[in-house]
């Protein structure tokens, strides 16, 4: 890691969203453009959040990560 504590910062939360789209990838089996989609969609709904401190992502409610939900919220993203 770099010295600038700043970027250390920004290095964890781009962790926290890679490892986000990793889970997304693994669960439902779709793309990276899919699982990037389904990450702009929660952040914007504001149900899921990027922990710069720890690199890990949080959701609201444990269901937000189930496979049918993020389908279905796929499903209704691409639809429009």
């Amino acid at each position: 890691m770099t010295t600038n504590p700043f970027a250390n910062l920004v290095i964890r939360q781009q962790l926290a969203a890679d490892k986000f789209v990793d889970y997304v990838v693994s669960t439902i089996g779709c793309s990276v453009d899919d699982a990037l989609l389904l990450l702009q969609t929660y952040l914007k709904a504001k149900v899921i959040k990027l922990n710069p401190a720890s690199g890990a992502f949080t959701v609201t409610h444990g269901a937000f990560l189930d496979a049918e939900t993020l389908l279905d919220v796929l499903h209704n993203r691409t639809a429009k």
